[in-house]
């Protein structure tokens, strides 16, 4: 026997999105994830092998970062946009977000 669904769980399921990109984040600032109000989370892997991401505002550097290593993840429960850096070289950075 199969119980019916609530109109509260249903409405949940349709709500909900996902995306997933790369970016290639280098020396220069460079924008992760764009600002998204509803926003559940978001999870962020620094693929490289080298170098160490350091996320952030838009103002992030290398000092004031928060610290990805190479081949590390972190995920993030924030609407905000999220920007990264690196000290030298190409960071592969995939994320995938979730939001209503």
């Amino acid at each position: 026997m199969r119980l019916p669904r609530l109109a509260d769980e249903e409405d949940l399921v349709t709500q909900t999105q996902i995306a997933t990109g790369q970016v290639s984040v280098t020396t220069a600032v460079t924008a992760i994830v764009p600002a998204r109000e509803a926003r559940r989370v978001v999870l962020i892997k620094n693929l490289a092998a080298s170098p160490t991401l350091y996320i952030g505002t838009g103002r992030v550097t290398t000092s004031t970062g928060f610290e990805v290593l190479a081949g590390s993840s972190i995920e993030i429960s924030a609407n905000a946009a999220i920007f990264g850096v690196t000290v030298s070289g190409t960071a592969t950075v995939h994320y995938i977000e979730e939001w209503d």
